[in-house]
């Protein structure tokens, strides 16, 4: 088979089982003890850090019996164990010191075991359920008093809904009562926005009322009322929408009623030519000062910009370029990185 030769300029592609002639350049078959990373590259992997040891039977520890962990936030991490004689001791992660386990049963009859398999343990929120698969469970021989389940109920929903609002109501006394809710809402209108209450004399207008009550709107527009959009102004949301579509003209027209012969139409034209480069956009501006030196010390890359775009977002480009000899001369400078989301960008 023949040599191959080839330039990898960097390995943040991560593993891939696929065959050598599908992967693309910057996977590879394995990868110990480091870590991929889009902007730094490939870096070595954290170290742990050892805090004591419990498998030689040491601080309590015993060298056979179940082991487990419960893990609640940042701060509170511990290391369970179950002895084969039923007895339970609890380390802390973080230090290492033993904690304080109360047994509120008053015995380890039921985590006695002499296989570790046969103790299964699942960790629920705050809770951690310990089950012995070695050992048949049957009903306890002492009986419960009835008066403490008399005021107990089981309530199931068999089918919820979503957005829905589910209601249970508990009464004390036993002589029953309608409940109803209401399901539909019927409203008449009164008054609505179609309305209007005019302050034109009822005798110089037929159509209008001077009496500070509301009426209809059948005299609100008659020959006499025109409406004019002489003046425009484009708000900033519009300018962003514009810079996504080019526009190749704005016109401004008299739209009113009567038509006038003597007005113009102004057209503006759009031809700027103005586009960056962008390499990335990302929420750390540490992380794109560093995406910013790597390009102009390992790629040669000259004048990279860095714009913050909003509070958690920060752009790396190249630009502006005014022409489109500068935007392939710069294009064909890039095309090696292989990166995957590189924009070209109108201002």
């Amino acid at each position: 088979m023949a040599n191959i030769t080839q330039t990898i300029n960097s390995l943040n592609g991560g593993i891939s089982q696929q065959p050598d002639e599908q992967k693309i350049p910057g996977q590879v078959n394995d990868l110990n003890n480091a870590i991929p990373h889009v902007v730094e590259g490939l870096v070595k992997r954290p170290s742990g850090k050892f805090v004591a040891s419990l498998s030689d039977g040491t601080l309590n520890s015993s060298t056979n019996g179940k082991w487990f962990h419960y893990y609640r936030d940042e701060n509170e991490q511990y290391i369970g164990q179950i002895f084969q004689n039923g007895t339970l001791r609890m380390w802390d992660c973080l230090t290492g010191a033993e904690k304080t386990v109360v047994n509120a049963i008053g015995n380890t009859t039921y985590l006695t075991h002499t296989g570790d398999e046969d103790i299964q343990t699942l960790t629920l929120n705050d809770f951690t359920y310990i089950n012995n698969r070695s050992i048949t469970t049957e009903m306890d021989t002492t009986e419960e008093p009835d008066t403490n389940f008399k005021k107990e109920i089981f309530v199931e929903l068999k089918s919820v809904a979503y957005a829905k609002q589910y209601s249970l109501n508990v009464f004390d006394n036993t002589t029953p009562s309608a409940v109803t809710t209401a399901t539909r809402i019927k409203v008449d209108r009164i008054l609505s926005s179609n309305n209007y209450c005019s302050n034109v004399d009822q005798d110089t207008d037929a159509n209008s009322v001077k009496d500070g009550f509301m009426h209809d709107h059948a005299g609100r527009i008659n020959s006499s009322n025109t409406f004019v959009a002489n003046k425009a102004k484009t708000f900033d949301e519009e300018k962003k929408v514009a810079n996504k579509a080019p526009v190749d003209s704005i016109s401004i027209q008299n739209i009113s009623i009567e038509k006038d012969n003597n007005s113009k139409v102004e057209k503006v034209k759009n031809t700027k030519f103005e586009f960056i480069i962008k390499f990335a956009d990302l929420f750390f501006e540490e992380s794109a000062i560093t995406l910013k030196k790597r390009l102009e010390d390992e790629y040669n890359l000259k004048d990279i910009n860095i714009k913050k775009m909003s509070k958690n977002l920060y752009r790396v480009y190249k630009g502006p370029f005014y022409n489109l000899g500068s935007i392939k001369n710069v294009y064909n400078e890039i095309a090696d990185i292989n990166f995957e989301n590189i924009e070209l960008i109108k201002l």
